[in-house]
């Protein structure tokens, strides 16, 4: 007797031994037992889930000499002609092989005549995506329309290549990918059956080399029952297979994670000279780190990781040294590096070069830390109150005017650019001043004027605002929070020359801050809280201030250099500049 593949031995001959499509045959059965089958029916799917199988045994169904039923005898004539692939009434149609219109024409001549059986005539069409677009039209009104003893079976792996007249006639039933669990389990099933031994590793390896097809999985079976001598376990399945060992992907990963390149490249000269399939290896740590990514993003999704308890152990004892960031870019590393051995004159450098980039990767800084620690230092530098803030708070706005410092011009170099920030705070100049006491006063007093006069705006008119302003904003964060994030950290300068407590803000603030500034209920708000703090007769509008202009005497070394070329002295600034080859702009 010729020996039977376990595909074609084990083939399921009811419903319920189909595995992993109960949506689908649930529903065909209670069709039957309702008498409500369908005329025409379209399955789609991946390859070897189960739509050939499920189509012959709704034709035995429909055709049990004791049905029909949802559950055939398997012992009459009929079902036996169906299980052997002999009945006259069950035809099955190569559509690859017969796609032209002649042979849909003499398809539908054939529907004419009765059931030999005085059943149903069921027509199973399988990759009936390749049907020509003339034999396609040819088949509508009889898909349409069939006579009452003809019922259509469609089978497909591309169901969007079938025109929408063909999808609008026939009950759609879409059959999923096969779990690998649910395969572990049938084949485990299957072993016994066959009286040979084998580890659950080893099935559970099977399984997920199928992809969810279970009959790849029951032919990978077969090659390896043929080749292998007694018990079945994962290192024979794995030579067998020719798959990447689990030991070797965890002590790579393990290399990469200890910033070792130099390991990852010994792993991968040795297993490379045990005759490995390096396009094999990519696969493998890809699959690897895709299942420690996915336990980075959940432990508790343990499901979606194929891979036994022991297993899996191990895999979230390895994802702890990595994170969720790290192992997405080490993926995409891998997946690329994947998808460019095929088409590389030299792979084992590509994959080398690959490996060594990823050990070096997994010691860089995430992306999100340093942006943070960037916002953090950007905030503590524009958060630091600078030296005429200090002094200016000290005096109150009555004192100011009642002693004016002297009159004196301020000029902008024109050599010196204009120091940028990119936070929200609107950087202001240190107001000049003159800080040469009168010649007519002692020094005790002098030393007062002295005070007096750093607290005085320049050239009499203008002043940075301190104590007023920030207790505006602040009393502003319990009225009008949104408006509070938009001005938090912008500052202003005031105009006394006026009876009034003229506030003006310069233009150089982001578009966000001018639109809310130019906003006629923004204003009336904030000169109402200005005059609740104290203001007498707050005025508060955009003005054109000197923003940059900085007194020559009191220019500071930092001024000198620019905010870009200070920002280079921060340790993690160098950092990010070194990362990425790049440089401070002025």
């Amino acid at each position: 007797m010729s020996y039977l593949v376990l595909a074609r031995k084990y083939r399921p001959q009811l419903f319920e031994d189909v595995v992993g499509q109960a949506h689908v045959t649930r529903t065909l059965a209670n069709a039957i037992e309702a008498e409500r089958v369908a005329h025409a029916y379209l399955f789609c799917g991946p390859r070897g889930v189960g739509k050939t199988t499920a189509a012959r045994i709704l034709a035995k169904a429909l055709n049990c000499a004791k049905g029909p039923s949802a559950t055939p005898c398997n012992k009459c004539e009929r079902c036996t002609e169906i299980t052997d692939g002999r009945s006259f009434d069950v035809l099955e149609i190569d559509g690859a092989s017969n796609r032209g219109i002649d042979e849909v024409r003499e398809l539908r001549e054939n529907t004419r005549y009765a059931a030999a059986s005085g059943g149903y005539k069921v027509y199973i069409i399988d990759e009936v995506h390749m049907l020509t677009k003339e034999a396609f039209n040819a088949l509508l009104k009889t898909l349409e329309e069939p006579p009452s003893h003809v019922i259509f079976v469609l089978a497909t792996t591309d169901p969007f290549k079938l025109p929408a007249t063909i999808l609008s006639r026939v009950q759609r039933f879409d059959f999923a990918r096969i779990a690998t669990r649910d395969i572990a389990g049938h084949l485990k099933k299957l072993m016994k059956k066959e009286k040979i031994k084998a580890d659950d590793d080893a099935l559970a390896l099977v399984a997920r080399r199928a992809q969810g097809g279970l009959r790849d999985a029951l032919s990978l079976m077969d090659q390896i029952l043929s080749a292998s001598e007694g018990k079945l376990d994962r290192p024979a399945v794995e030579n067998l297979l020719g798959l990447v060992g689990e030991e070797f992907l965890f002590s790579l990963v393990d290399a990469i994670a200890d910033q070792d390149a130099a390991r990852t490249l010994s792993l991968l000269h040795e297993t490379y000279t045990q005759g490995a399939d390096l396009e094999e290896v990519a696969k493998g740590l890809t699959a690897h780190l895709r299942d420690l990514f996915i336990l980075s993003v959940g432990s508790d999704l343990g499901d979606l990781v194929d891979a036994s308890d022991t297993s899996l152990e191990r895999y979230q004892e390895q994802t702890a040294k990595f994170n969720p960031e790290t192992l997405s870019r080490l993926l995409d590393y891998a997946a690329t590096a994947s998808a460019t051995l095929r088409r590389s004159e030299n792979p084992r450098l590509t994959l080398e070069l690959a490996l060594a980039d990823m050990a070096r990767l997994s010691g860089l800084m995430p992306m999100s830390e340093i942006v943070e620690r960037v916002l953090a230092l950007e905030e503590r530098l524009g958060g630091v109150p600078e030296a005429s803030d200090s002094v200016a708070a000290k005096a109150s706005p009555a004192k100011a005017k009642a002693a004016p410092a002297p009159k004196k011009a301020v000029t902008a170099p024109s050599a010196q650019p204009v120091r940028k920030k990119k936070d929200l705070e609107l950087e202001t100049p240190e107001p000049v001043v003159d800080r040469a006491p009168p010649k007519s006063v002692p020094v005790s007093a002098a030393q007062a004027s002295s005070e007096s006069s750093e607290a005085a705006p320049a050239g009499g008119a203008q002043k940075l605002t301190g104590t007023l302003w920030d207790a505006c904003l602040e009393s502003l964060k319990t009225k009008n929070i949104r408006l509070w994030g938009t001005l938090h950290g912008v500052k202003a300068l005031i105009d006394e020359d006026s009876d009034s407590f003229q506030v003006k803000i310069g233009e150089r603030q982001n578009a966000l801050q001018r639109e809310a500034f130019s906003d006629p209920k923004t204003v009336t708000l904030l000169e109402s809280t200005l005059k609740e703090v104290g203001a007498p007769n707050p005025k508060v509008m955009l003005g054109d201030i000197q923003e940059g202009a900085v007194d020559p005497e009191t220019k500071s070394p930092e001024d000198e250099r620019g905010m870009g070329e200070v920002m280079k002295d921060e340790p993690i600034i160098q950092k990010v500049i070194d990362m990425f080859k790049g440089d401070v702009l002025p």
